[in-house]
């Protein structure tokens, strides 16, 4: 597997954004990752990357950010924070005042 993946807003609910299977091993792919601004609605710490274990996502570890440059070297320049959209909920988008977009 191979693909570039830069440049990205990605909001999620309480979901890893990235889960592992196969090998379960990312720093064995060929993929590039960095420029992400990464947000969890949920309100909790940020799950970067989960590991399946026979098709279930528990008990396999699941890393944070921090954890995943660190295993991976990807995201170097990728952030953890509030885009601040309207109300993705309902499938609104726009930045509200404070965003920047």
């Amino acid at each position: 597997m191979s693909y570039t993946f830069e440049r990205n807003i990605v909001l999620t609910h309480g979901q890893p954004i990235f889960i592992g299977g196969y090998s379960n091993d990312f720093a064995k792919h060929s993929v590039i990752s960095d420029l992400n601004l990464f947000w969890d609605a949920a309100g909790g710490e940020l799950t970067l990357m989960a590991m399946q274990r026979d098709g279930r996502l528990h008990p396999a570890p699941s890393f944070g950010l921090a954890q995943g440059q660190a295993a991976t070297g990807n995201d170097r320049h990728s952030i953890v924070a509030d885009p601040g959209f309207t109300d993705p909920a309902r499938d609104r988008w726009l930045g509200g005042s404070d965003s920047g977009f």
